[in-house]
């Protein structure tokens, strides 16, 4: 596949992303658990349910944890982040 054919692949992927209307998790959009913390779920409704925080996925999907101005549990590598765990 040329370079053309990469370029078409990314616009698809972005489109994709784009028209989904849940790619993304943030303090804008997240809703809590009663206990404060919150809960993401990684694929389509048919494999989550309708559940909150829910993020579309595709086969060979990535996470990205961004941190805006971290703080010293984050800088010291104190907290870590909790695994993620398939579920069925």
């Amino acid at each position: 596949m040329g370079p053309r054919g990469k370029v078409a692949k990314w616009q698809r992927w972005q489109r994709w992303i784009h028209e989904s209307g849940n790619s993304i998790v943030n303090s804008t959009n997240v809703k809590l658990n009663s206990d404060g913390t919150f809960t993401v779920h990684f694929g389509s409704t048919e494999v989550c349910g309708d559940v909150p925080n829910r993020i579309n996925v595709a086969e060979g999907w990535n996470l990205l944890r961004r941190i805006y101005r971290p703080g010293s549990s984050e800088l010291d590598g104190i907290y870590k982040l909790p695994l993620a765990e398939e579920m069925r």
